[in-house]
């Protein structure tokens, strides 16, 4: 997959419904992206925001359309189409 086509699936209002809504979006996704990123995790916060990886790292660890899309489902997001962000 490439950045844009990411990016695409990321800025989607189409809902999966692949998961279960009685996780925690943060750590589900933070623990999706420690599958292709294994030292990853929260890298910034600000008022009911957290912040992780570089979209171009993700994408070139390899992340499946599938999992872009469960990660879309936890609700999490792309800032200024650099890095990832979720709402808390």
């Amino acid at each position: 997959m490439d950045i844009d086509t990411f990016i695409e699936i990321m800025e989607s209002d189409v809902c999966f419904n692949r998961i279960s809504r009685k996780s925690c979006n943060v750590y589900d996704g933070i623990s999706l992206l420690r599958k292709y990123i294994p030292d990853v995790g929260v890298e910034g916060a600000s008022h009911d925001i957290i912040y992780s990886v570089d979209v171009d790292a993700i994408v070139n660890a390899g992340i499946t359309v599938e999992d872009t899309e469960i990660l879309r489902e936890l609700c999490w997001s792309v800032e200024n189409g650099e890095y990832l962000r979720c709402d808390v």
